[in-house]
């Protein structure tokens, strides 16, 4: 897979991932899914690495983070961020993703997870067209 083709399903997959946080939020623009604050200055912040390219674009790896949570959660206080996914996430999604961490194979195939991206994305556009957001 190219790096072009790796930047593209990395914006792809934030696009899913901040329709999530809107959803979930019932707001117009995307939220922090760490604080809960609206925003649009926003970055995807991976549970587990990007550099794991077998859960870089799984939207269950990903969230939705201002500057400030991003930075204090995620890179300066990683004990305090894991902890904080315990108490606030779902421990299936957390088991889940951790165990893909373990398989071997995975799918490098552009188009499978372009397409995977694109489904959960048309889902929740439809979603939030239905709630009136």
């Amino acid at each position: 897979m190219s790096k072009k083709e790796e930047k593209k399903l990395d914006r792809l997959a934030f696009e899913v991932v901040k329709l999530r946080s809107r959803l979930a939020k019932n707001s117009e623009v995307p939220v922090c899914e760490i604080c809960g604050k609206p925003s649009n200055t926003l970055a995807p912040a991976h549970i587990h690495s990007r550099q794991f390219k077998i859960t870089r674009w799984e939207t269950d790896n990903i969230l939705c983070a201002c500057y400030y949570c991003h930075m204090r959660f995620m890179h300066s206080e990683p004990l305090g961020f894991a902890e904080w996914c315990r108490k606030n996430l779902d421990a299936w999604r957390l088991r889940r993703i951790g165990l893909m961490l373990y398989q071997e194979n995975w799918n490098k195939d552009y188009n499978k997870i372009e397409k995977k991206l694109l489904r959960e994305k048309q889902k929740l556009e439809a979603k939030i067209k239905k709630n009136n957001i």
